[in-house]
């Protein structure tokens, strides 16, 4: 069992590639129902995340907690639906926010601009001049958001373990190394991997919901949960009743200790 990962530049096939590669392996394919799960809670419509990409500060305004707390989301949503093993993602930095996890097979689709030019003047219908002059832009604005969003340069070769250009292959062909790659041992779920990923998902899902203690220590050993909150004494009482009782609701959590570090009485 697989967890594969596809980022791409604009016009570079990776939806296709994506779905096809999903559907030959019977893997859920996820890109979509993300979005829709992590922006439901906030009533912004998928469209608009999609738009955001070219004016991410504006975006984040919608979050109460800015960048963190829309990465926290959306983070613990994608953790969640990697538990299931068996799933390719598009979208979104998948490199980045399943980081850490070792059968994730990270793979990256690249193609040269005179490639995509065609591609965008083939389904946009405008000149080579203006399909150059919009690539260009669009770059430049995915380039700019994950520097804001993610503090990287989402397309950084040493991020993938595996990076295809696209311009000489068919969709099949993409198809088949992508295949070939994730049935490697490197790539295998083991039940060491599969428990490391679900105290992820939980200890992300924790983070997702603990807002006010933003720097809580949090622990989670198979399904054991201690968290750790730097509050006065004299509110350990409601602290304990409001965050015990949501972690307790999280899939696969078994017990929840609550230690306050008193900062004063």
């Amino acid at each position: 069992m697989t967890i594969i990962t596809i980022s791409r530049g604009s016009y570079s096939r990776g939806k296709e590639i994506a779905e096809k590669l999903a559907e030959k392996l019977n893997y859920k394919c996820v890109s979509r129902e993300v979005l829709l799960g992590t922006c439901g809670h906030y009533n912004v419509p998928e469209i608009e995340l999609t738009k955001a990409i070219r004016n991410a500060p504006s975006f984040l305004k919608q979050f109460s907690g800015g960048k963190d707390h829309y990465i926290k989301r959306i983070r613990a949503t994608l953790l969640d639906y990697a538990q299931s093993d068996n799933i390719v993602y598009h979208g979104l930095a998948g490199q980045f926010l399943l980081q850490n996890i070792p059968n994730v097979l990270k793979v990256c689709l690249i193609a040269d601009m005179d490639y995509r030019i065609k591609r965008v003047m083939k389904t946009e219908l405008i000149s080579y001049e203006s399909a150059e002059s919009f690539l260009k832009k669009i770059d430049a604005e995915r380039i700019k958001w994950g520097q804001r969003l993610y503090g990287i340069n989402t397309y950084d070769p040493i991020l993938f373990d595996l990076v295809i250009q696209v311009n000489c292959l068919t969709v099949d062909d993409a198809i088949d190394i992508i295949q070939y790659s994730a049935k490697l041992p490197s790539f295998q779920a083991t039940s060491a991997s599969q428990e490391k990923l679900k105290n992820m998902t939980i200890k992300a899902q924790i983070i997702a919901l603990l807002d006010e203690h933003p720097n809580a220590k949090i622990i989670v050993e198979e399904g054991s949960v201690y968290i750790g909150i730097r509050a006065p004494l004299n509110q350990k009482d409601r602290i304990t009743r409001e965050i015990t009782e949501p972690v307790e609701r999280i899939k696969g959590v078994k017990e929840v200790e609550i230690v306050l570090e008193t900062g004063g009485s």
